[in-house]
């Protein structure tokens, strides 16, 4: 069985998961790089018959949700988490690229606004 590589940037130590079925299977809950989907059917077919007699599934949905983890978590894949959070929740390129046009106006607004101030104190000394 293989582990996950360790991040070292990451603290992945979080109580409840000493308590998790899943320890030690992560070839069960995380595929391989382009895997077939038949076999990832059958893999989280697998996941999920052991998910659903974890002790700590609830936490570990929540953890999954919070974090957009990636890989076989509390009986989801991504795809099911991500349909499972509101639209109005979803980061999506479109509303990024909004959000960074609205501060880059705002900030080019904000620096108009500074040297007409700048140029008025400079005309009226």
């Amino acid at each position: 069985m293989r582990d996950l590589p360790v991040n070292k940037n990451i603290s992945y130590n979080i109580p409840w998961m000493d308590k998790a079925s899943c320890k030690g299977l992560t070839h069960i809950f995380f595929g391989k790089y382009a895997e077939r989907p038949q076999a990832t059917a059958k893999r989280e077919a697998r996941a999920k018959s052991i998910c659903s007699q974890c002790p700590v599934f609830k936490q570990c949905r929540q953890y999954a949700r919070d974090n957009m983890e990636l890989g076989y978590w509390a009986g989801e894949n991504e795809y099911d988490r991500y349909l499972s959070v509101p639209p109005e929740k979803i980061p999506s390129v479109y509303s990024r690229a909004v959000k960074n046009y609205s501060n880059r106006l705002k900030s080019i607004k904000k620096d108009k606004h500074e040297q007409a101030t700048q140029t008025h104190q400079d005309t009226s000394k």
